[in-house]
């Protein structure tokens, strides 16, 4: 997705890049397309007069919906799992202990 109307040259040079990064490489996509930009950025155009290091050309691109694997959630990162861990036993214990206060309130 772009912010704004991009140059068609500039996006037909830009997505085999992001897309190589993607499908061969297995990278996120965010990893790809911050690859796809810095290379886009050390290049120049054709066209004299045209540098692609101008933030009109590859600022415009963003990434819409999930970004990937290294932003899928809570779950996958390890000090998210332990705090659902933690979590989990909280709720356990304290579920455990308002049943024995209530098997010691009934006796």
């Amino acid at each position: 997705m772009t912010l704004w109307k991009v140059d068609d040259k500039f996006a037909s040079e830009l997505m085999p890049k992001f897309y190589d990064g993607l499908l061969n490489q297995k990278r996120s996509k965010t990893d790809a397309l911050a690859d796809a930009k810095c290379v886009m950025l050390g290049e120049k155009s054709a066209e004299p007069g045209i540098y692609y290091q101008h933030p009109f050309y590859w600022a415009s691109f963003v990434l819409y919906g999930e970004p990937g694997a290294s932003s899928r959630g809570l779950l996958s990162r390890p000090v998210g799992f332990v705090i659902v861990i933690i979590v989990v036993l909280l709720l356990i214990l304290t579920a455990a202990s308002r049943w024995r206060n209530k098997e010691k309130a009934t006796e």
